[in-house]
C-alpha cells in the first residue's frame, strides 16, 4: 500500500470509498443470502447472472470493485454525521469521566481532612478553635468538567497571513479617513469599505477552510515529504470515518439475526471513529502549520491580499 501510494499520488483517496463499498456489499449479501448455484427467476437478475457466468471471475471481480467504489462514494456523505456524533459522544463521555474522577478526588480530600481533624482533636484541648482546611481546587474541577478528548478543528480565520492582511486593510482605512486622495472619497464610502472588508475577510476564511480540505496532491504536491505525511493523515482519517456506517449496519443486522452481543462492536466503532477524527485533526494542524510557515500558498489568501492592495495607502 505504501509503495502504491508513493508511485500513484492520491491512491490513498481510493481506499475509503472502495473498502466502505465492499463492506456495504457484504452487508447486502448477509441480508439477502443469495444462492449463487441456482439461476434467479427474476428476468433482470437472471440476465445479470448469465452475464456473470459468461464473463468469468475476473470481470466479476472488476464489476464488483466498480460497484463497491460507487456505493462507498455515496456512503461517504454520512461522514459528517459520524464526525458530529463521535465528537459529541466522546467529549461528553470525557466530561463525565473527568467529573467522576474529580468527585473521587474531592471525596478523598474530604476523608483525609476528617482523619486529620480526628488526630488533632485528641491532641488539642481547644477544639473550638480547630479549623479544617481542604483544597478542592475549583480550577481543577473546571478542567475536569470541560475535558475534551477530541479538540475542535482549527479556525482558519485566525491564520496569521489572513489576519495580517486584515490589519493592513484596517490601517489603510484609518489613514484614508484622515487624508484621502482628491476625488477618491467622493467615489468611495469608508463605511461601505469597512463592511466590504468584513465580508471579504469572512469569505476568504471560508474559502481557506474549503481549500485546506482539498486532496493533498493539490496542496503540497511540490513538497514530497509534506505531501506524503499530509496524504497519509487525510486518507487514514477518511478511511476510518467511512468504515463506521457499513460496519454499524452489519453489527445491527447480526445483532438482530443472531445475538445482541454483537452490539458490543459499537464500542470499537466509537474508537475507530475517534481515531479518524484524530487523524483529521493532525492533518488540519499540519496544513495550518505549513500555511503559517509559507510552505504552501493558498489562493484565497492571495485573492484577499490582491483586494487589500487596491486600497490606497494614504
Amino acid at each position: 500500500m505504501q509503495i502504491l501510494a508513493s508511485a500513484l499520488p492520491g491512491f490513498r483517496d481510493l481506499r475509503a470509498p472502495l473498502i466502505a463499498g465492499y463492506l456495504w456489499l457484504l452487508c447486502l449479501w448477509t441480508l439477502v443470502k443469495p444462492n449463487i448455484a441456482v439461476r434467479p427467476a427474476n428476468d433482470i437478475a437472471a440476465s445479470i447472472y448469465d452475464l456473470a457466468v459468461a464473463t468469468g471471475p475476473i470481470w466479476i471481480g472488476l464489476a464488483v470493485s466498480v460497484g463497491a467504489y460507487l456505493v462507498g462514494s455515496v456512503s461517504q456523505i454520512l461522514s459528517p454525521v459520524v464526525r458530529l456524533v463521535t465528537r459529541r459522544t466522546v467529549n461528553r463521555a470525557a466530561r463525565l469521566l473527568g467529573g467522576a474522577l474529580y468527585a473521587l478526588y474531592a471525596a478523598a480530600q474530604l476523608g483525609w481532612a476528617r482523619v486529620r481533624h480526628g488526630i488533632r482533636q485528641r491532641s488539642v484541648s481547644a477544639i473550638g478553635k480547630l479549623t479544617i482546611a481542604t483544597d478542592f481546587q475549583p480550577s481543577l474541577a473546571a478542567k475536569a468538567l470541560s475535558l475534551r478528548l477530541i479538540p475542535p478543528p482549527p479556525k482558519w480565520s485566525d491564520n496569521p497571513a489572513l489576519t495580517r492582511h486584515r490589519f493592513a486593510a484596517d490601517e489603510k482605512l484609518r489613514k484614508l479617513e484622515k487624508s484621502a486622495p482628491a476625488g477618491w472619497v467622493s467615489e468611495h464610502n469608508i463605511e461601505e469599505l469597512r463592511n466590504e472588508l468584513s465580508d471579504r475577510y469572512q469569505r476568504a476564511a471560508d474559502q481557506l477552510r474549503d481549500e485546506m480540505s482539498l486532496p493533498a496532491t493539490l496542496l503540497v504536491g511540490e513538497n514530497p515529504a509534506l505531501f506524503s505525511e499530509a496524504d497519509r493523515l487525510k486518507a487514514e482519517g477518511e478511511l476510518r470515518l467511512a468504515l463506521v456506517p457499513p460496519i454499524a449496519a452489519i453489527t445491527v443486522l447480526l445483532s438482530i439475526s443472531h445475538t445482541p452481543i454483537w452490539l458490543c462492536l459499537f464500542v470499537a466503532l466509537i474508537i475507530i471513529a475517534a481515531q479518524g477524527l484524530d487523524r483529521e485533526h493532525k492533518f488540519q494542524t499540519l496544513m495550518d502549520g505549513a500555511l503559517r510557515q509559507g510552505q504552501i500558498i493558498a489562493q484565497s489568501i492571495e485573492e484577499f491580499k490582491s483586494w487589500v492592495d487596491t486600497i490606497p495607502a494614504e
